[in-house]
Protein backbone atom coordinates (compact mmCIF):
# COMPACT_ATOMS: atom_id res chain seq x y z
CA UNK A 1 0.00 0.00 0.00
CA UNK A 2 1.39 3.40 -0.99
CA UNK A 3 1.82 6.00 1.77
CA UNK A 4 -0.23 9.17 1.40
CA UNK A 5 0.83 12.64 2.43
CA UNK A 6 -1.89 14.52 4.29
CA UNK A 7 -2.16 17.98 5.74
CA UNK A 8 -3.61 17.90 9.25
CA UNK A 9 -3.07 21.51 10.37
CA UNK A 10 -3.06 24.77 8.49
CA UNK A 11 -2.47 28.13 10.17
CA UNK A 12 -4.64 31.15 9.54
CA UNK A 13 -2.97 34.29 10.94
CA UNK A 14 -5.50 36.42 12.84
CA UNK A 15 -5.42 39.80 14.63
CA UNK A 16 -7.93 38.75 17.29
CA UNK A 17 -8.51 35.09 18.15
CA UNK A 18 -11.92 35.70 19.72
CA UNK A 19 -13.24 37.59 16.67
CA UNK A 20 -11.76 34.97 14.34
CA UNK A 21 -13.40 32.16 16.32
CA UNK A 22 -16.77 33.95 16.15
CA UNK A 23 -16.36 34.46 12.38
CA UNK A 24 -15.41 30.85 11.62
CA UNK A 25 -18.05 29.31 13.90
CA UNK A 26 -21.00 31.73 13.62
CA UNK A 27 -20.63 32.94 10.02
CA UNK A 28 -19.00 29.97 8.28
CA UNK A 29 -20.37 27.12 10.42
CA UNK A 30 -17.02 25.61 11.49
CA UNK A 31 -16.84 23.75 14.81
CA UNK A 32 -14.34 24.55 17.57
CA UNK A 33 -12.10 21.53 18.15
CA UNK A 34 -9.32 22.75 20.49
CA UNK A 35 -9.16 25.74 22.81
CA UNK A 36 -6.09 25.43 25.02
CA UNK A 37 -4.78 28.45 26.99
CA UNK A 38 -1.14 29.25 26.20
CA UNK A 39 -0.26 32.34 28.19
CA UNK A 40 -1.72 35.45 26.62
CA UNK A 41 -2.98 33.48 23.60
CA UNK A 42 -4.58 30.08 22.92
CA UNK A 43 -4.05 27.01 20.78
CA UNK A 44 -7.33 27.44 18.94
CA UNK A 45 -8.46 25.17 16.12
CA UNK A 46 -11.64 24.75 14.10
CA UNK A 47 -12.86 22.02 11.75
CA UNK A 48 -15.42 21.92 8.96
CA UNK A 49 -18.81 20.66 10.20
CA UNK A 50 -19.23 18.04 7.48
CA UNK A 51 -15.58 17.29 6.76
CA UNK A 52 -12.75 15.27 8.16
CA UNK A 53 -12.11 16.48 11.74
CA UNK A 54 -8.46 15.45 11.33
CA UNK A 55 -7.97 18.56 9.15
CA UNK A 56 -7.85 21.61 11.43
CA UNK A 57 -7.42 25.33 10.87
CA UNK A 58 -5.23 26.87 13.58
CA UNK A 59 -6.40 30.40 14.41
CA UNK A 60 -2.87 31.65 15.07
CA UNK A 61 -2.31 35.12 16.53
CA UNK A 62 -0.21 37.44 14.39
CA UNK A 63 1.18 39.08 17.53
CA UNK A 64 4.69 37.64 17.18
CA UNK A 65 7.67 39.92 16.67
CA UNK A 66 8.60 38.92 13.14
CA UNK A 67 12.21 38.08 12.34
CA UNK A 68 11.56 39.33 8.84
CA UNK A 69 8.79 41.32 7.18
CA UNK A 70 7.99 41.53 3.51
CA UNK A 71 6.70 44.86 2.29
CA UNK A 72 4.48 44.75 -0.72
CA UNK A 73 3.44 47.91 -2.57
CA UNK A 74 0.30 49.49 -1.11
CA UNK A 75 0.08 47.05 1.81
CA UNK A 76 1.24 46.72 5.39
CA UNK A 77 4.17 44.39 6.20
CA UNK A 78 3.31 40.70 6.34
CA UNK A 79 4.75 38.75 9.27
CA UNK A 80 6.37 35.41 8.61
CA UNK A 81 6.55 33.60 11.99
CA UNK A 82 7.44 30.38 10.18
CA UNK A 83 10.91 31.81 9.53
CA UNK A 84 11.63 31.82 13.28
CA UNK A 85 10.63 28.18 13.71
CA UNK A 86 13.18 25.36 13.99
CA UNK A 87 11.96 24.09 10.60
CA UNK A 88 14.45 24.57 7.77
CA UNK A 89 13.48 27.41 5.45
CA UNK A 90 14.24 27.09 1.76
CA UNK A 91 13.58 30.35 -0.12
CA UNK A 92 11.93 29.93 -3.48
CA UNK A 93 13.12 31.61 -6.62
CA UNK A 94 10.32 34.16 -6.08
CA UNK A 95 11.74 35.39 -2.73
Amino acid sequence: MEAQTRIGLSSVLVDDQERALAFYTEKLGFLKKNDIPMGEYRWLTVVAPDGDDNVELVLEPIAFLPPRCIKKPCSRPVSLPLLSSPMPYMPSSRD
